[in-house]
């Protein structure tokens, strides 16, 4: 953990980008191997004891609440937004946390002691090992794609304007990217409380012409590609 905070400092944050598909599916086949060859082959050397030890248990589930509190108690700002900000925290990465080398160290060592667990009741006779296989089975599975797998995410900001259609969209390190379909904006209504609050609003807009609804907490699928 302490050489992964050096290295944030020094080199940023990890880039996630780099491991967009396929490398992503090849990496976790190599990883699956690595983890079912050292616990066949090499069972009995210290490291993968380690691994497979109480203790390893308590230190990555000590990380998983470090690493929770931490996104809890920084906000979680764009990439942009948070290389703006100064400070320790701000140098180890707490403000964009989940692409901080820290997060990466911690989560490797989370899903190796995760999977070596699995593979060693796998590998023990009995028919009852398959519920703990399957369940612990997916779980390294939902974690990994649910954060290497952010490398095909792309979250983009655009303008929509009433006076002309746009294209130009932002993402969240300040980079301009031009959408295959233009966006308008036709008209936009705000419900209120009786005190001012806004109660309700909604959007209704144009993508290439065809109208649409925007609506909070009712997310609109579309795909933006001709």
């Amino acid at each position: 953990m302490l050489l992964s905070a050096v290295i944030q400092c020094v080199f940023g944050n990890f880039p996630y980008a780099f491991f967009a598909f396929p490398l992503d599916a090849l990496i976790a086949l190599f990883w699956i191997a690595a983890m079912v060859y050292a616990y066949k082959e090499k069972r009995s050397s210290p490291l993968v004891r380690m691994w497979l030890s109480p203790q390893c248990t308590y230190w990555t589930l000590g990380w998983l609440i470090a690493g929770s509190l931490v996104i809890g108690l920084f906000p979680q700002l764009p990439a942009a937004e948070a290389a703006e900000r100064s400070g320790l925290p701000a140098r180890l990465g707490f403000y964009h946390f989940t692409t901080s080398w820290i997060f990466v160290a911690g989560l490797f060592a989370l899903l190796t002691h995760l999977g070596m667990v699995t593979l060693r009741r796998a590998f023990r006779p009995g028919r009852n090992r398959w519920r703990f296989v399957l369940n612990h089975a997916g779980l390294w599975l939902a974690l990994f794609a649910g954060v290497v797998g952010s490398a095909e995410e792309q979250t983009l900001r655009i303008p929509v304007f009433l006076d002309r259609p746009n294209n130009e969209a932002v993402t969240e390190e300040g980079v301009t990217v031009l959408l295959p379909k233009e966006l308008q904006l036709n008209d936009f209504t705000v419900e209120q409380y009786p005190n001012g609050t806004p109660r309700h609003f909604f959007a209704e807009i144009s993508i290439d012409g065809k109208p649409a609804r925007l609506e909070v907490n009712h997310p609109y699928a579309a795909p933006l590609t001709s």
